[in-house]
């Protein structure tokens, strides 16, 4: 009698970014079946620029947060929002760290710390093999687990992938609901799948913190992510709140814009306000430029202080100080994590939620301090010591989580661990404990805080971190020995240098 034929594991991977490419590298080496779903039309993710950025819709919840986005997104038939890469934007890693391990090189005649536009090319050289399991165009609307009266997957299900499930284990599966972003667009397709990874990145849904009396405001609100040139502030006071990356470079731009504009009316050129926290919530470990004030370091820049309240036109500030020439309030204040095709009315997800509600829960604090607040989105729940797998079921990962790390390559490591789980191709079996910075004082993530720290890596723990998981694929044996190739332990070489990252930059960019 012939022997069956095994099924190959099918493997969802929802973008097709930087994390979503070195998932689909690392399932097929691993023998998986991927298929990545990509609402663009086009790899590279956040790295893809767009020119304009189109309308910001600014809306309340009735507890007074704001929420900006473009309208209709994330539904069926609408194309993606624009990405928030601006006109200047640079790296903020240096080209031999960003590197993929076995994957193209950048070229000779890009800098250390290089253009998005070079980014972009090198997701689209890496990409080249893995194009045909990509689906553009295709936004997933929905995942959850199978129900019984679901229509059978074309694959039966695999016995050994039901850790954590209801019912039977391997009785359930993965399904996925999704819809063409091209316009016009509106029939929903649904596929099912053995494992998942998600890897639609986290700079997507801006933060603006909770202001007493922000919706009075008479002028403009934006958000960073609708920053490309400061060309668009021309003739207008604007008050960028934040000082970390962006804030810092919207500030500059515009101040070196305006400077070339000087002519005798210099007292008549709009000012430049920036509203900044005497320290950082998250120290940078190297892994990200240190946040900045130019307080003192440039005459053009009214560095102020965090915002308590808005009415109408005037802005005060904690200090009691009150600006009354705002024309655009410019939040530099970072994303939330958002997974909306995350289904909370079904399982898993209506008892094990990767998020808090982002804009439905009461905030009890105002923020004359953001630092005081917890904000839902700042952090992931369920996910295990790693920040990698989804404890309720470990067939689901969510690549890239943490902060305060260098991003290819953490996501191809975290792929090629994922990946030969899935495939039970590892040397011994995983276990998923959950991350103790994400529990509260029951044991639970009941009362955990709901910040950012808990998701922040910066080193030395990034690289620890990443060689912890070659040692668990089995690419590094006992005692740091390397089993061969490219997969070795992190060079104490590229440790230095991590940890350096902020100085350099400043060293060969000049900010």
């Amino acid at each position: 009698m012939p022997h069956a034929i095994p099924t190959k594991r099918r493997a969802l991977i929802i973008g097709a970014g930087a994390s979503g490419l070195a998932a689909v590298q690392q399932a097929l080496e691993a023998g998986l079946e991927p298929v990545c779903f990509e609402a663009r039309s086009s790899v590279g993710g956040i790295w893809q620029f767009d020119e304009h950025a189109g309308p910001c819709e600014v809306s309340f919840d009735p507890e007074g947060s704001a929420r900006l986005r473009v309208p209709g997104e994330g539904q069926i038939g609408v194309p993606p929002a624009p990405n928030p890469v601006y006109n200047g934007l640079r790296t903020n890693t240096p080209t031999p760290l960003m590197q993929y391990r076995g994957g193209p090189r950048f070229p000779p005649s890009v800098g250390l710390f290089c253009r998005h536009d070079e980014v972009f090319d090198y997701l689209e050289e890496f990409s080249k093999p893995l194009l045909p399991y990509i689906r553009f165009n295709t936004r997933v609307l929905s995942l959850r687990h199978t129900l019984p009266s679901d229509p059978p997957a074309a694959t039966p299900p695999n016995e050994t992938l039901g850790f954590g499930r209801e019912g039977p284990p391997g009785r359930r599966k993965w399904i996925a609901f999704s819809g063409s972003t091209l316009k016009g667009a509106s029939e929903v397709d649904s596929d099912q799948f053995d494992t998942v990874f998600i890897a639609n990145g986290k700079y997507s849904e801006p933060y603006i913190p909770r202001i007493a009396g922000l919706s009075t405001f008479t002028g403009s609100l934006l958000h960073a992510k609708w920053y490309r040139s400061p060309e668009q502030f021309q003739h207008k006071n604007l008050l960028v709140v934040g000082s970390a990356a962006s804030g810092s470079d919207i500030v500059r731009e515009v101040v070196q814009h305006r400077a070339l504009q000087r002519g005798d009316a210099m007292s008549q050129l709009p000012k430049v306000y920036q509203s900044v926290r005497e320290s950082a919530p998250v120290e940078s470990k190297g892994c990200e430029p240190t946040p900045t004030s130019h307080r003192g370091d440039d005459a053009d820049i009214v560095t102020v202080a965090p915002i308590a309240s808005v009415s109408e036109g005037t802005v005060t500030l904690i200090d009691g100080r009150s600006l009354d020439d705002i024309d655009i309030i410019m939040f530099a204040t970072g994303y939330l994590y958002h997974y909306p095709f995350a289904d909370t009315a079904y399982e898993p997800f209506k008892s094990f939620p990767l998020t808090r509600p982002l804009f439905s829960e009461s905030r009890e604090k105002t923020l004359a301090d953001p630092a005081a607040e917890e904000v839902p989105g700042t952090r992931v729940h369920n996910l295990d010591d790693r920040l990698l797998f989804y404890v309720p079921d470990p067939t689901l990962v969510i690549l890239t989580a943490p902060y305060l790390v260098i991003p290819f390559p953490l996501a191809q490591i975290q792929a090629r661990l994922a990946a030969r789980h899935f495939a039970d191709i590892l040397p011994a079996p995983l276990s998923f404990k959950p991350n103790p910075a994400l529990r509260g004082a029951d044991g639970t993530e009941n009362g955990a805080p709901e910040t950012r720290t808990a998701v922040s890596w910066g080193e030395p723990f990034h690289s620890d971190m990443r060689d912890r998981m070659l040692r668990e694929t089995g690419d590094i044996g006992e005692g740091g020995s390397q089993a061969g190739g490219i997969w070795g332990p992190t060079p104490q070489s590229e440790r230095d240098l991590v940890t350096s990252l902020p100085q350099l930059r400043k060293l060969v960019v000049g900010y």
